[in-house]
């Protein structure tokens, strides 16, 4: 099966961005311009373009949600973030997709919940700013 993006064209697999070709075991189109894609047994995501966007250091990535993905380093959860283009570090004991601009978390034992903007918005998180 052969598919056409804009610069980069997708054969079974191998990515050809610019001149350089990628090869990935499994590639999944998620989406907006995006695909997950995997290599020794560890996904990341690529762009439209074929740019890796996300690294290559996830056991599992979720499904675009509201703009946000879940990634799973393999013993934490993270987000990866379309409107930034950038993956937020995998802290959370469980994490859960986005509702409209928040999700839920578990962080230290404790359900939480965050925004897009990587900051806890719930009541202990108001009580941390007002420290500050």
């Amino acid at each position: 099966m052969k598919r056409e993006y804009g610069i980069i064209e997708v054969t079974h697999y191998r990515v050809l961005v610019r001149g350089q070709t990628y090869y990935y075991t499994k590639l999944m189109e998620i989406g907006d311009g995006y695909a997950k894609v995997m290599k020794n047994d560890k996904w990341g995501i690529i762009n439209n373009k074929g740019d890796r966007v996300c690294p290559m250091n996830y056991k599992s990535i979720g499904d675009l949600v509201n703009g946000m993905m879940i990634l799973y380093d393999g013993y934490r959860y993270g987000y990866f973030s379309k409107e930034t283009n950038q993956a937020w570090p995998c802290i959370f004991e469980m994490a859960y997709p986005f509702y409209g601009d928040t999700a839920k978390v578990i962080f230290e034992g404790k359900e939480r919940v965050v925004n897009k903007k990587g900051k806890f918005v719930d009541e202990e998180g108001a009580k941390n700013d007002e420290k500050q």
